[in-house]
């Protein structure tokens, strides 16, 4: 048995907009990863919200969020006895749909408020 082999890990979705309350399947890929095992920790942002096994080549969760905006990705993989551990790249993914918010501002003692609709499309 040799060193363990370095790797490579790949992020992919299908689609990077995804109306809000969806949910976004993602996959990371393990290069080469024919025999490896371990957990890849998907991220959303600095949450880290899940820890998949590696089956194959594979390991595969979905993410969803009710808030609009755009969101940051990144897989890690965690390595094991035969295969060293990698991390995929950024991946910039938008949330879309229409939430309200409120502004609100002061001149003098004159409070103002005004609700708007933002749109991410």
């Amino acid at each position: 048995m040799g060193p363990p082999t370095p790797t490579t890990t790949v992020l992919s979705v299908p689609a990077v907009k995804i109306p809000q309350a969806s949910t976004l399947p993602l996959t990371a890929t393990i290069s080469p990863g024919k025999t490896a095992t371990g957990l890849v920790t998907f991220t959303l942002g600095y949450d880290h919200f899940a820890q998949v096994p590696v089956a194959g080549e594979v390991a595969q969760t979905g993410v969803q969020t009710d808030e609009i905006g755009t969101y940051v990705l990144s897989t890690q993989y965690s390595g094991d006895v035969n295969d060293l551990a990698s991390q995929s790249g950024n991946l910039s993914v938008a949330f879309t749909g229409t939430t309200q918010q409120q502004i609100v501002a002061q001149t003098g003692t004159l409070a103002h408020s005004i609700t708007v609709n933002v749109t991410v499309q």
